[in-house]
């Protein structure tokens, strides 16, 4: 078989505005595991989206935006349901800009040989393919724009390399530092900026939302 064999399914993004499921999720609410859990954690984001006081952080992780949420997701942030958002680097980059550049994702087979697709120079995501050509290009143009605003590549490494190696001596159990030293008095002054921008800009987000449009206005009954 030939790559286009494969990356023949294109997988589709629900659209979440063609169908109205609040009846279901209502039924979710008098059944048992999971279903009621997901009903509560729809009352628990209403509450949060009629309290004016109250700021929404937006997670993710996992394999999104490549598994067909990506336009759900957009949906939430276009109509500020979320006032910020914090992301693993695969939903961002390798799979919503990836997207961008014009790339796709295709349904595939979790039980097909991983070494006829790395012949092939395909990525599996489960049962989701990727091609592999298309990735790189999209790594590259990553590092045409770090490049443009002057993030060398060497920065870039010593970035992952302090990772890694906080990573492996958090393993091996060396987790300690000392509370006066220079690096730690440094990390909480830069903490308390970024709390107090977080803030600021939380506030001025949120009074903004709610002198344009009100949550009924945009949402409806």
């Amino acid at each position: 078989m030939q790559k286009s064999d494969y990356l023949k399914e294109v997988v589709q993004h629900a659209d979440v505005t063609a169908f109205d499921t609040r009846a279901l999720i209502r039924a979710y609410g008098n059944m048992s595991f999971q279903a009621r859990n997901l009903a509560n954690a729809t009352d628990i984001v209403d509450r949060m989206m009629a309290d004016t006081g109250c700021g929404v952080i937006l997670t993710l992780a996992g394999s999104l935006c490549s598994s067909g949420l990506k336009d759900a997701i957009a949906l939430m942030i276009e109509n500020n349901m979320v006032d910020a958002l914090v992301s693993t680097g695969a939903n961002i980059v390798d799979q919503d800009f990836f997207e961008a550049l014009g790339f796709r994702h295709y349904k595939g087979n979790p039980q097909v040989d991983d070494n006829t697709l790395r012949e092939l120079g395909i990525d599996r995501i489960y049962d989701t393919y990727i091609d592999e050509a298309d990735l790189r290009i999209c790594d590259e143009t990553i590092a045409e724009l770090c490049r443009r605003e002057g993030i060398s590549s060497g920065m870039y490494y010593k970035w992952s390399k302090e990772f890694l190696e906080a990573g492996k001596q958090r393993l091996a159990g060396n987790s300690k530092r000392q509370a006066d030293s220079d690096e730690v008095k440094e990390l909480r002054r830069q903490n308390e900026q970024y709390k107090q921008l977080v803030a600021e800009l939380s506030l001025k987000n949120r009074v903004l939302k709610k002198s344009l449009l009100g949550w009924d206005d945009r949402l409806g009954d």
